[in-house]
This record gives structure tokens, sequence and C-alpha cells, in this order.
């Protein structure tokens, strides 16, 4: 089967291991059965418990539950920013039962990304791919807690449908893996996993609409990296920004204005204190 799938050595030799030890024949022992052995001890639960205000506005305590995938041995766990978001405490169910208290190191709300630390060593850890050499049609199986811990450790398969996909949420844009890989509530945080064994991208939504089955979308791994390096490094994600807003020609007849200019763009918001700011820019101006 390794030749089949064209495997590196080193990972057909890993991939050959667990495959002697599950004692299944070759026809069940497919690339979701052997992705899900090496994958799945490294995906955990994630109970959130937050406080939130009731109809008279007294606190009351709630409790969500989401996944999370282990990348370090000692407890580093990454998620989606919504899973632990307003968490007053976090609790961390291994695949092996145990559960552990889990801290928040860092969270970024664009890309809906955080990084969690859970209160143990020696953890079965994923391990990252490149999503940048994923393409449309090879398999994708995720793995995670749809519906909360009673379904804990869920596989579905399906394959990668697209890649690139633009999605609005909220105020953010992001650039998503899709797939048809079944994803429910709960699922959010867990892994999405190529058929070597290795995570793609972080689950994170899908589009739920009458008449619409099969479409949902994962974080890039490649995106995930970057952030969680980030997040482990500073605790929150540096980015860079001008500080205006501009409108060029066409942008400003899309609005309803006439910029009597062939070319550049005009400055018509400038953040006081910013970096154009501070660099001189003024608002009227045309920056070619």
């Amino acid at each position: 089967w390794a030749s089949f799938w064209g495997l590196p050595s080193s990972e057909a030799a890993s991939l050959a291991a667990v495959s002697e030890d599950s004692h299944l024949s070759e026809a069940r022992n497919t690339p979701v059965v052997r992705a899900a052995k090496i994958v799945g001890p490294a995906v955990v639960g994630i109970t959130n418990k937050a406080i939130a205000r009731d109809w008279f506005n007294m606190p009351v305590e709630t409790e969500g539950v989401g996944s999370g995938v282990i990348f370090r041995q000692d407890g580093y766990i990454v998620t989606n920013d919504h899973v632990i978001r307003g968490a007053k405490e976090l609790i961390v169910s291994l695949a092996d039962g145990r559960s552990l208290p889990g801290k928040v190191v860092g969270t970024d709300q664009m890309t809906d990304i955080a990084v969690v630390k859970g209160a143990a060593d020696s953890l079965p850890a994923a391990e990252f791919g490149d999503s940048d050499k994923i393409v449309v049609g090879e398999p994708a199986i995720a793995i995670g807690n749809p519906m909360g811990l009673e379904f804990q450790g869920t596989v579905t398969a399906g394959v990668v449908s697209a890649l690139n996909r633009t999605l609005d949420i909220g105020e953010r844009r992001l650039k998503l893996l899709q797939t048809d890989a079944a994803i429910s509530p709960g699922n959010s945080g867990g892994a999405l996993v190529n058929a070597d064994g290795k995570e793609i991208g972080i689950n994170s939504a899908k589009i739920k609409a009458s008449g619409v089955e099969g479409i949902a979308f994962a974080i890039p791994i490649n995106t995930v990296k970057d952030v969680v390096k980030q997040l482990m490094d500073n605790g929150y994600v540096i980015r860079p920004y001008l500080g205006v807003g501009v409108y060029d020609k066409q942008l400003a007849a899309r609005q309803g204005y006439v910029l009597n200019v062939d070319q550049g763009v005009y400055v018509q918001q400038l953040t006081l204190g910013g970096p154009a700011d501070k660099a001189g820019i003024k608002r009227g101006d045309i920056i070619l």
C-alpha cells in the first residue's frame, strides 16, 4: 500500500508499524484507519466553564465543549479561539480518559486560533503537515468531539473539496480549506488529517442551511503554525498596519464619490497617532 499511495520510505515505515500492530487485513487497514490511529490519541476535549448573564443580569456559569490537538509532548494544545473564549476554567480531556486543568497561553480572534497548556508531560503529539502541498480530491479525515465528550474521538472522512476558500466570519475574512468530512458542533478546534497521518488543518466552521450538506472548513495548518509560534512567543499576534482608509477612483465611484485623480489613492481617513499619522501623512493626501 505504501507504494500505491506514493509515501516516502520514512512515512511508509511508521505507517507500516501501525499496520503490523493492528492485525487487520490489507482491505480493512485503510488510510483512514492508519491516520486515526496515529493522530487520534493527540486529539483532546476542551471544556470551557465561563460566566454569562441571565435575563435578570445575574451571573450564571455556562459550560461548552470543543476539541483541541496536542502538538507538543509537554502539553501544548492548539484549538479555536471561540472554543476557549471567555473561559473562567478550562478542563482538558485526554483520549486515555485523564482530565487535566488547562491554561490559556494566547489567543488570536482574527484567525480563530488559540494555544492552551495542559498540565502534563510525555503526551502523544500530532505532527503538522504542509497545507501548501494539499491537492483537491485527496483524503481528509476529521477527528474531534461532535456534540461533546459523549462522542469523544469521533472520526469522519471525506476529501479536500477546495483550497483557499474565502469566508467572512463577523468582521474577519479567512482563507480556509473546504472539506466534505462531516463536522458538527464540538468538532471546532479538532484535527483535519491527511492520509499520511499528518495534520493539515484545524476544523473551524461549517455551512448550516436548508438543503446544504457537506460544506465544512478548516484553518490551513501553515497559517496555524505561524499564529501558534507568535502566541507562544508573545501571547498575541503582531500585525502591521498603516492607519489609513483610502479610495482609488473606482472604489470612490462605487461609494458614490467623484475622485478627480488619474493615479494613486486618496486618504479619506487617518488614525490619529497611527503609523501614517506619525509619518506625516494627512487626510486629503494622494499617495502615489
